[in-house]
């Protein structure tokens, strides 16, 4: 399977519905993929916004977007 939008997004989707064909109904099958995928989505963001916050040394968000427009 290739993968044709970001985070593989569809492609994940297809291999569960194969995967779980003669367990689950491909509709609640795709309904969780597609919950995962956000909640997956919204963790790594999470993460990614902290690890920026942390490597900026400072947890207030406007002080970290007015050091980044500062001159070096």
């Amino acid at each position: 399977m290739i993968p044709f939008l970001p985070g593989g997004v569809g492609a994940q989707q297809a291999m569960l519905v194969y995967v779980l064909r003669k367990t689950a109904s491909a509709a609640s099958v795709v309904a969780f993929g597609v919950g995962m995928q956000v909640g997956v989505t919204l963790i790594d963001l999470t993460v990614g916004v902290l690890a920026l916050l942390i490597s900026f040394r400072t947890l207030a968000l406007r002080d970290a977007l007015r050091a980044s427009r500062r001159p070096v």
